[in-house]
């Protein structure tokens, strides 16, 4: 999923709403749809009652097939001009070690892609990664999808992360056209820290079209952020590094979600929002 001269600090900008704001404000304002069943079956499943849980049906994990890795496209067919992150993290509960490996905290995961296609090009491959056991719901709301498990998949940032891929099919779309890829997971267990979190996104080597990348987080009510939220980035070299260029930076009054669009993109860095709640 997904990069310049700097200035001295961030530069807010909150009256002018993009596009991609627009449908931040169409979430937010949303009712969230993320169904939870209780089960009974064993003392595991009662357990997870009496301490307040709701858990999924275990049929809920997805059963992908692995590759060894993921083939990339050539960036040459395609161009990504804006890339919108969406963490909505409202049907967030803490989870004990003993039931991580149950479906029992649902966190929805939500990537808006605007592509054009330059060239002849059936399929377009992006990398998605978890760090939990539980093995995400990956679906593309826009076009047919597979998704795949990389086995041999190297994670600069977390050496732990698992990675999963999509192929997303793209051969209907007329070459030198623009269209939306709409990509949402749905990851069990994640942000599990009581104390500390956080998410990213990040940029390929090719960015000369990528106009926007944005990354917003959304919390449930019984969490807010508490002090600074770190804007973070992180090199091709794995050094981080405060976030010191040109940006756009929102977080709401009650400090239930935050808004970042990062202008000062830098090809292969990752940008990292860290916080504690």
């Amino acid at each position: 999923m997904a990069k310049r001269p700097l200035n001295t600090g961030p530069e807010v900008q909150i009256a002018r709403f993009s596009f991609w704001q627009a449908v931040i404000v169409a979430i937010i304002t949303a009712a969230s749809t993320l169904l939870v069943t209780v089960l009974t079956r064993n003392k595991e499943d009662l357990r997870s009652s009496q301490i307040g849980y709701k858990s999924t049906e275990l049929s809920l994990i997805p059963s992908y097939k692995e590759i060894d890795t993921l083939k990339a496209t050539p960036q040459e067919k395609y161009k990504l001009i804006k890339d919108m992150s969406i963490f909505d993290l409202r049907g967030w509960k803490y989870v004990p070690d003993s039931l991580l490996s149950r479906p029992i905290s649902p966190i929805k995961f939500t990537n808006y892609l605007h592509v054009k296609k330059i060239r002849e090009l059936d399929s377009i491959a992006f990398h998605l990664g978890s760090s939990t056991s539980t093995i995400p719901r990956i679906n593309c709301l826009t076009h047919q999808s597979e998704v795949r498990i990389i086995k041999n998949a190297h994670h600069k940032v977390n050496s732990n992360m698992k990675s999963y891929g999509i192929n997303i099919d793209v051969s209907d779309e007329p070459i030198n056209s623009e269209f939306l890829i709409v990509v949402e997971s749905i990851y069990y267990n994640s942000f599990n820290n009581p104390n500390e979190e956080n998410c990213e996104t990040y940029t390929d080597n090719e960015i000369t079209f990528l106009n926007e990348l944005g990354l917003m987080v959304i919390l449930p009510e019984s969490k807010a952020f508490k002090g600074e939220i770190k804007r973070i980035k992180i090199s091709s070299d794995e050094k981080e590094s405060a976030f010191t260029g040109l940006s756009n930076w929102y977080v709401d009054k009650d400090n239930r979600f935050a808004y970042w669009n990062i202008k000062n993109l830098r090809p292969n860095h990752h940008y990292k929002l860290k916080w504690n709640w």
